[in-house]
């Protein structure tokens, strides 16, 4: 598990080079603060189609991410576990 200042590292440096609506592949997402940070900084900057897919051999992780989107982001779009 990864903490705060090493996602805001992650972030800084990925941003910048992003192409208009991306597709991100997030490997070893484990509880997806990652790839639900990242989709909430692109639609806040008015990205609409990108992708983010998170993917993890713990699929007890990848379930609690799935229980999270659906109950507390319903509707935050492009971004799948």
């Amino acid at each position: 598990m990864t903490d705060v200042f090493t996602h805001s590292i992650i972030i800084s440096n990925l941003l910048p080079h992003l192409a208009p609506n991306p597709k991100i592949l997030d490997i070893g997402t484990g509880h997806g603060y990652l790839s639900f940070l990242i989709s909430k900084i692109l639609s806040n900057r008015g990205q609409s189609s990108f992708s983010i897919i998170g993917i993890d051999v713990n699929k007890e992780a990848i379930k609690k991410c799935q229980e999270i989107h659906s109950e507390i982001f319903p509707n935050m779009k492009g971004l799948q576990f």
